[in-house]
Parts: C-alpha cells; structure tokens; sequence
C-alpha cells in the first residue's frame, strides 16, 4: 500500500494495548459500552480508560489523559464529544499511537462546522500516517483476539466471513440476525464516514488476513474509485467479496448524504465495476443475509450440477424451475445412485420424489447415495410436514451426511418444523425458508467461481504520438476533421470525405452520388437541428443543403464547416468511451438516432478482456442482424470486435479525452466504417490565482 497509515491497520486488529478516551462508569454511555464490550470479549490486550475525573473505570485504573498512560499504547478508541476530537487526536500523537477508531458522530455528515473539525483531524492523521476508522462509527471487532471496540450490544462467534459496513445500525442487524442463524465472524469494521481509511484500504487488509475467507460489504459511496477497484479485484481473485450498495435512487443518494456525508457513484457504472472485479452485487438486505449464509456454511464445489432430495413432489418442480433460471443443470443420476433409489420410488429421476409418506431412513438412503455420485456436485433437501414425516430426525441424518457434497436444505412450513430448521443451523447446515432464497444466493457464488476463471483482459495502451497530443492540447472538443485524424492512427476506417466551409470549395460538377453532408464542428446531436443530409443524389438537392446547413451553423453559432462524405451501405451501431470513476467506460449498441430511446446497449470498464467483447455483443438484442436474423446478408462482426478493441486502446493511450462517440459506427459485409464522431476532452480547472500584498 502507498502509505503507512494502511499498514498500522495490524496494530489497529491486533494491539497489545487500547486507550479508551472518554471511557464512563455510566451505563448508556458509550464510553461505558466500550469497556464493558472489551471485558466480557475478554480482550488479550491491555485496556487503558480515559477519563478526565475518575480514577477507576469499571474495576481498571484510569487516567486523565492518554498522554499519562506509561509505556506504549497501539490504539486509542474515541468517544468524547467531536468538538474535543482534534485535540484528543493531537495527544494521539504526541503518543506516537499509529492506529485509532473515533465513535463519535458530528462531522461532515452534519455540515460546514463539521466539515471543518474533521479537516483539522486530518492534517494530524496525514502528518503522523495514522489508521483512523470514522468519524461517526460503531467500531471495530476482531474475534480472534476478544477486541470488541464497538458499541454493538453483541459479541459474534468466531468464523471466516469478515464485515465492511458504512452503517453502523445494518451492522448491529447483522450481529443479531448471525447470533440466530450461528453464523461467525473473522472482523467487522464500521467505517463510518471514511474520513480517512475507506474500503480499498480495508479489502488490502482483508486479503492478507489468515483468519478472513469472504468479505461481505455495506456501502452508501465509493472513496477513491480507482483504488478501490484495483484492492476489490485483487482481494475478489482470492476470496468472494459480496457488495450491498444504497444510493441507486436520486432518493437514496440524497439519503445517504445526509446519513455519512456521502456523494455516490453513477449506478450503472459502479454495476459494471463489481462485475469487471467479479465482486457479487447484491441489492437486497435479504440477499445479503442470504449470501453470508451461503459464504459461512458452504464450501466451494466443483460446478452447477445439482440433485434435489423432496417428500414433495410440488416443492421438487419448483427449485426445479429456480435452478433452471440460475444456470444450474439437473443431470441423471449415475447408475448405481439410479439403482438405489429405486427401491424408495420405481419412477425416481432428478428431482428424486421420495413421496409423502418418506421415512427419515428413505431420506438418509438418498442423500448417502448422492453423496457418492460423480455426475452430482451439490444437493438441495426439501422436507415439508406430512404425517409420516419425522422433521428432527431427518435434520439429524442431513448433518451426519453433510460431507464432501454440500447439502442445502428448506424444511417448509411453521411450527412442525421449527425444532429440526433450529438444530439445521445450530450445526452448520446452510438451511433457508423457501427454496428459491437458497438457490439464488447459491447461484451468485456459483458464478463467482465460474469467473474467476475467465481469461486476462489484453493489452490496450500504445504509446501515445506527439502530432495527437497536439491536436488533444488545450480544447475542449474536437472538430470532425480532427476525430478522424485520431481514429485513423488507431486503424479504424472512415469514409471519403471533404472538408469544406464554402460552396465555391467544392467541385460540385464532379461529386459522385449519392452523398451524406453533415457540419464538421462536433455538435452531438446533429439531426435535431436539420445538420445531417443523408443519400443526397443530385447537384441542386446538394446546394440546397450546403446554403441551409452553412445558414443554420450561422445561426446557431457554429463554425461553418461541412462534410461531405461518400454514402456507406450497412447497419448502424454506437461505439464510444467515456471517462468514468472507475476509468474508462466502453459502450457498444443500437445505432443512429434510436439509441437513447430503445436502450439497447452494453457496456464494459476498460480494460478489456476477450470474453468482455463477446459478452458485448452477446448483450445487445440488435447483434442478430448482424448474425443474419431475418435476412441473407451476414456483416463483418470480427471487424466490430476489433473496432471495439481499438477504441478502448485508443480510450486508454489518451486519458485526456472525456468521451468519444462513434455514431454511426456503420458495419458492413467487409469491414467498419465511423461516419461521425463527437469528441469531448477533460478540462483542467484554472489554478486560482495567488492573493496578497506584492513584495518591494
């Protein structure tokens, strides 16, 4: 990591000694929950509390001020009211503690007051390279060591999920929901507002942790973008990272800037990120526990073939369905699984119906067999309560048998199976109130796997040629001329065109029709303002329309440049890249001046990898009339893919540019022609300029 802060965050999981400032002996303080979490968690370190007035704290010696405290102290825990904050984290250092976590609340979240106390925390943090969680946090657990720095009213078991929460509160639910479902935890970290310290420090963190097998991740707005995204894809190669994140509404964004201060990402591109990371996007609280389910209770299996176990033959259709829609496949049981199954019903195939009236021994008969069968790599048991049906004794053989294979289980109904559903989760056994629940989450992780397997992007950056980065200086947009001059050193195709801006300029006696004729001066949307003539098949038809587009450019205050281009017979499509957080964006769709109606696009963060070209395509309904649906005539699509493979090359060499828009992009039977191009580029912001008395 680029700075020290990221790595004091071991002293900040793992010290031998934490301050507590503003620690109480009144309970409903949280000064007093803090030392009472650390306690009963029994803490392996030492716990110093700060208090300005007691001596005592809870049974431990006290001090006025962390500064008194001898020896050495690894990490300071915060809560005095966030007035005090500066000060307390100035004595932080003067300490020489490397690593603290501010509880308090009342800082950017709040408005320009608190804006600016948290400006003054940082110039001390960033000076003295501290790891600062907050401000406005719940805390920090590690369940390894009993450090419970947190407020949270529970202590979770220890287990392999890790929590990165920016809501405290959703971090208090997921606490409780786990005491119920038995579900453990390696770390759980409030961020809080990340002042300081955001999720790309905490995922570089995690990926090292021993203790740490998936991330589960709570987020209302990303910290850094770019750095985010190259820790999310280094931690995701090694172990799932499943993200929740609000703001996806103008209602939701609005929300979560008053709740932390947030300002959030667009959307749809930060889908495209956690896809380009492969980190599982969730969008519900339910999805998220039922994923952390999944992550906590089921190992990693070979693939997607599954064997579904029921008393019931209607439960069995519908994980059926649900399975089907999830990419999973039911395949035949082998013959020796197919033999034994038999003998229970004689009609038996995948999903195995053991009929209503199943003993628990039928049931222990079929999840043994499968457990064997090569052709089956995991197993979902339904039961629901019928009056030959033993709940708790079949509960009891699906944990005994819950081996090398991993069995998921629905027991449906209320009462009659609340007993057996209890005992499911007490010993491991990822159990879930509707099949369809089960399958989903099983699904996302599932295709975690599957892509990791995907190949690496290629190379996308050439280096970048003096005459282009001339052309690039100081503008804001580029003309038409100048876009093809670019697209052209990439080796993407434009057709034959003159550059005009009198009528006495061109030859008119010697144009070969049909032509298309277009202002030249980068104007996005041409057609609204009659600027785009296309098949013009006669010399007066063309002086018509060089007399009105010359007018119309004065008019409107464009420069009165014109391009007459040859016409390109083909079908349309849109290319362009455009400068998000992430980077940079590659959209591939429907073309002309449909596109921002039918919303048939794609698109992908650069750079590229070939299954990301294929998916592109793939995603787009409109790739079949380019495939030949509903007509003879195929069109160059490996043309396309290189096109689109040169754009991100090209997107990536100049990071100047803000967008660049290939539309249309007109692919033919022999290759892929850019008819018009809008190019917009990056401005620097002008450095204000320097105030104050000039010296004599």
């Amino acid at each position: 990591m680029p700075n020290k802060s990221s790595a004091n965050l071991e002293l900040l999981f793992n010290p031998k000694s934490v301050a507590v400032i503003g620690a109480s002996n009144t309970p409903g303080k949280v000064g007093y929950a803090i030392v009472r979490n650390l306690i009963e968690a029994n803490f392996s370190g030492e716990i110093h509390p700060v208090n300005l007035n007691e001596p005592m704290i809870q049974g431990i010696n006290a001090f006025p001020s962390v500064t008194k405290i001898p020896g050495t102290v690894d990490a300071a825990i915060i809560c005095v009211p966030s007035k005090f904050v500066p000060g307390v984290i100035k004595e932080c250092a003067q300490k020489q503690i490397k690593a603290a976590v501010i509880i308090t609340a009342g800082f950017s979240e709040t408005g320009e007051e608190g804006k600016a106390l948290e400006e003054e925390i940082r110039k001390i943090v960033e000076a003295k390279e501290m790891a600062v969680v907050g401000p406005n946090t719940l805390g920090i657990i590690n369940t390894e060591n009993g450090l419970n720095a947190s407020f949270a009213a529970n202590f979770p078991q220890s287990g392999g999920v890790a929590v990165v929460s920016q809501s405290g509160a959703l971090c208090t639910a997921i606490l409780d929901w786990a005491r119920l479902e038995k579900i453990g935890f390696s770390k759980f970290i409030s961020a809080g507002n990340k002042s300081f310290l955001g999720e790309a420090e905490y995922f570089h963190y995690l990926e090292k942790d021993p203790s740490t097998k998936s991330v589960l991740v709570y987020m209302e707005s990303v910290k850094n973008a770019h750095k985010f995204l190259k820790e999310a894809a280094q931690l995701a190669k090694k172990k799932p990272v499943v993200v929740i994140k609000s703001g996806r509404s103008a209602e939701g964004q609005k929300a979560a800037s008053s709740h932390t201060g947030a300002m959030s990402v667009d959307d749809k591109i930060f889908s495209i990120a956690c896809k380009k990371s492969n980190m599982i996007r969730i969008n519900s609280i339910e999805g998220f526990f039922d994923i952390a389910k999944i992550l906590a209770k089921v190992k990693k299996t070979k693939g997607l073939r599954l064997a579904v176990v029921t008393n019931a033959g209607g439960p069995g259709v519908i994980v059926a369905d649900s399975a089907s829609v999830h990419k999973f496949t039911l395949p035949n049981f082998s013959a020796k699984t197919l033999k034994t199954v038999k003998q229970i019903n004689p009609h038996a195939s995948n999903p195995l119906d053991l009929i209503g009236d199943a003993k628990p021994i039928n049931y222990r008969t079929a999840l043994s067999v499968l457990q064997d069968d090569k052709e089956i790599d995991l197993i979902y048991a339904l039961l629901t309560p019928q009056s030959m049906t033993q709940p708790e004794r079949v509960a009891d053989m699906v944990v005994s048998l819950n081996g090398k294979k991993p069995i998921i289980c629905s027991f449906l109904g209320g009462t009659s199976v609340a007993h057996a559903r209890k005992y499911l989760k007490e010993n491991g056994v990822a159990e879930f109130e509707t099949p369809e629940r089960g399958i989903k989450a099983l699904s996302r992780l599932q295709r975690y796997y599957e892509n990791k397997k995907l190949k690496k992007c290629f190379e996308q950056k050439v280096a970048p040629k003096k005459s282009i980065k001339n052309i690039l200086a100081k503008k804001a947009s580029l003309t038409l001329e100048e876009s093809f001059v670019l697209l052209k050193e990439f080796g993407i195709k434009t057709p034959k065109t003159i550059f005009f801006s009198k009528k006495d300029e061109i030859e008119l006696d010697k144009v070969k029709f049909p032509v298309a004729l277009k202002t030249a001066s980068g104007l996005a949307h041409k057609t609204e303002h009659g600027l785009v003539k296309a098949n013009i098949n006669s010399k007066e038809e063309l002086e018509k329309q060089i007399d009105y587009m010359l007018a119309k450019s004065k008019e409107i205050s464009l420069k009165p440049v014109l391009a007459m281009q040859e016409m390109i017979i083909g079908q349309e499509v849109l290319l362009s890249a455009i400068t998000t957080e992430f980077g940079k964006a590659i959209t591939y769709g429907l073309g002309g001046i449909f596109v921002e109606i039918m919303k048939d696009f794609s698109q992908k963060l650069s750079p590229l990898c070939e299954s990301d070209v294929e998916e592109m395509l793939s995603e787009v309904k409109g790739t079949a009339v380019l495939l030949g649906a509903r007509t003879k005539r195929k069109y160059d699509v490996d043309a396309l893919k290189r096109t689109i493979k040169l754009i991100a090359s090209l997107a990536n060499t100049y990071p100047q540019l803000s967008e660049l828009e290939i539309n249309p992009l007109i692919v033919t039977e022999d290759g892929c022609y850019a008819v018009d191009v809008v190019t917009t580029l990056i401005q620097k912001q002008k450095k204000k300029p320097k105030t104050g008395k000039k010296k004599k």
